[in-house]
């Protein structure tokens, strides 16, 4: 009997250490899999950074070379003035001539509107109305209502 509880028991054994070992190879293949994951996201990481050093690290050429030539680059690119073209193309299209028009002309048309003006000014302005309200019996109405 003797022997065969020795031979069970090491039976029990070897099969406890097959286990064992297959739970170990299982393990180590789940870490070398996690590592290997580990390993390519760190590569991932890696690569991404580069690249984002590369797209913001990079001086554009405007400020490469010496201060004078950026000044002077600077003073280049405000000669231009964008909005001022714009608007006076915009005006053209429209059907104005306010571009060619000399100080002169500006001056007589600005005498002829401010002529209209002082004559509204001494003469007041004519108001006719179509229909014609009572303004104060409109207020005390109101105030009839809201005190009620």
């Amino acid at each position: 009997m003797n022997k065969n509880a020795r031979e069970r028991q090491r039976q029990q054994t070897k099969q406890m250490q097959n286990g064992w070992n297959e739970q170990s190879q299982k393990q180590t293949k789940a870490k070398n899999h996690n590592s290997n994951q580990q390993i390519q996201d760190i590569q991932k990481q890696r690569e991404l950074k580069r690249r984002l050093e590369e797209k913001y690290n990079k001086k554009p050429a405007a400020q490469t070379g010496t201060i004078l030539d950026r000044a002077i680059g600077n003073v280049h690119e405000d000669s231009v003035d964008e909005m001022k073209m714009r608007d006076a193309h915009q005006h053209t299209n429209a059907g104005g001539n306010m571009q060619n028009k000399t100080p002169e002309e500006l001056m007589t048309e600005g005498n002829v509107l401010m002529d209209k003006v002082y004559d509204l000014m001494v003469t007041g302005y004519s108001s006719n109305m179509q229909f014609e309200r009572d303004f104060l019996a409109e207020g005390m109405d109101m105030l009839n209502r809201i005190q009620s």
